[in-house]
């Protein structure tokens, strides 16, 4: 009356098939005969050619090890029928002389057999046929698409929560510091990995790499109000920093040759404020700004803005969203928009947030109408990444103190199934980044609620452990006050990781990573 494997994804049920043995048939049926579980075990072989050539051979074995007699083949003649009283012989036979008589030969016209028992009906051979064809080969198939077709349990988003996951202390992991002094938060690098870029509050600190594990400070720029996020665009030539209702705009090469004032121009919404995070289609020709303050998402047309000069005309619109809308980021088709925001409406104290998929093209042409859907993502979600194929959508849900992934594909077409896997990690976890070829992801457990006896550290997951339902959590690195956000710097082994509370950038070496 139910499937091998039981758990909250597709995904898990198909690697249970793959590389777990399927319980033994007494484990679901006491007091069956001992032979049963020998049959089922090799009915459910992971190799086809170690299971039943037939299903009537399976059903064969079955009834053996039941004590059962072999199946009826069916081709028994049964005695002739007694005639029923107050007839006479030849009411059911022919005249014993006289011409030949044409139709049936003799005995009785319609011939009757007894009455199977249950046990051997071919109904039985059918419905055992079907349980190996679903319980043995094709279960996996059938329950891996329980989340599109209705059979099995949908995940849930978590719910707000103070507890926190226990791990090991990773020690053995590489790890300095820089400081920056003011309050670090976003933090970027070039495409070529040669430099970084760190908002704190009054300026962008520029560093550049060299062959130590951490960057070294090069440049403060002065630029007001840059309290948040950051990014670059694909082709490195220009940074972007949330500012006010907008971002500010930092052109690369001038800031690297240490000029005076590098900032190309600001990006500006008619209204709004909160800017919080920034990011850029993969063409480069637009970006997107969430606005914590305004449950919105204002779009630019920054390719606008560079070759005439920037303006009014460069904003576009404005994409609705929930309340306090903070983290988001672009599929690296540059398809679809992922913003997350901290609470559906406003109101007090933490509540379940919001994850938004967002039609990029639409965005960028009519925002009003671009949002596709909307689906619940734990307590707070504050930070979004996706894989680097596009089919995994990771957020951290701040207030549930958990890491949740989502299908990409799910969000688009079936949206009560989209969670996929979630991981309880330290507490307040906010930045999240891939590292090891998107093996491994590293959160930023910031504390920001001080709870008593915790400290601030940066989790690591494994991410195929984490969709396949198993544990995930391989520990944690310790952290300075307040880690916010993270950047893999490339070419290099370094994890870069703003400490908002310490005033400092850490750098961790990736490679001592288990």
């Amino acid at each position: 009356g139910a499937p091998p494997f039981r758990h909250d994804q597709s995904v898990a049920v198909m690697y249970a098939h793959l590389s777990e043995q399927p319980p033994l048939l007494s484990s679901r049926r006491p007091g069956l005969p001992a032979g049963c579980d020998e049959v089922m075990t090799r009915a459910l072989a992971k190799a086809p050619g170690d299971r039943y050539r037939s299903c009537r051979e399976f059903a064969t074995a079955l009834r053996s090890a039941l004590g059962l007699d072999p199946a009826d083949s069916g081709s028994r003649t049964e005695p002739p029928a007694k005639p029923a009283a107050g007839t006479t012989r030849s009411a059911v036979s022919p005249p014993v002389s006289g011409p030949p008589v044409s139709g049936p030969p003799p005995g009785p016209p319609f011939p009757v057999r007894p009455r199977r028992p249950w046990w051997r009906s071919p109904g039985l051979l059918a419905v055992l046929c079907a349980v190996v064809l679903v319980v043995g080969g094709g279960a996996y198939l059938v329950h891996g698409r329980a989340n599109t077709a209705g059979v099995g349990t949908a995940l849930v988003a978590p719910g707000c929560t103070a507890s926190t996951a226990r791990a090991a202390s990773l020690t053995k992991v590489g790890s300095q510091l820089i400081k920056l002094g003011g309050h670090p938060f976003g933090v970027t690098t070039t495409p070529d990995g040669r430099f970084s870029f760190v908002t704190v509050g009054h300026g962008v600190e520029l560093l550049a790499s060299g062959d130590a594990l951490a960057p070294t400070p090069v440049k403060k720029i002065s630029v007001a109000n840059v309290f948040e996020g950051a990014a670059m665009t694909p082709d490195g030539r220009y940074l972007l920093a949330a500012s006010a209702s907008g971002a500010v705009v930092v052109n690369v090469a001038e800031a690297e040759r240490g000029a005076a004032s590098p900032v190309t121009g600001t990006l500006t919404s008619p209204h709004g404020s909160g800017a919080a995070e920034v990011d850029i289609s993969p063409d480069g020709r637009f970006a997107f700004v969430t606005l914590q303050n305004s449950a919105e998402v204002a779009v630019f047309n920054l390719q606008r803005g560079l070759s005439r000069g920037f303006g009014p005309d460069d904003f576009v619109g404005y994409v609705p969203t929930d309340y306090q809308p903070v983290g988001i980021t672009t599929s690296p088709d540059g398809r679809w928009l992922y913003v997350t925001s901290i609470q559906r409406r406003p109101g007090p104290g933490p509540a379940q947030g919001t994850l938004r998929l967002v039609s990029v093209h639409d965005a960028e042409t009519n925002p009003g109408k671009a949002v596709v859907s909307t689906v619940a993502a734990g307590c707070s979600p504050v930070r979004v990444i996706t894989s680097a194929d596009g089919g995994t959508v990771w957020v951290t849900a701040r207030q549930s103190n958990a890491l949740l992934a989502f299908s990409a594909a799910k969000l688009q077409n079936d949206r009560s199934q989209a969670l996929i896997a979630k991981v309880s990690v330290g507490a307040t976890p906010i930045g999240l980044a891939l590292v090891h070829g998107g093996t491994r992801i590293v959160v930023a457990d910031a504390n920001t609620n001080n709870l008593p006896g915790i400290s601030a550290n940066l989790a690591v997951v494994n991410t195929s452990a984490a969709l396949a339902g198993n544990p995930a959590l391989l520990g944690y690195i310790p952290s300075g006050l307040v880690p916010r956000e993270l950047a893999p710097v490339p070419g290099r082994s370094t994890l870069l990781v703003t400490n908002f509370g310490a005033g400092q950038l850490q750098a961790v070496n990736v490679a001592d990573l288990p």
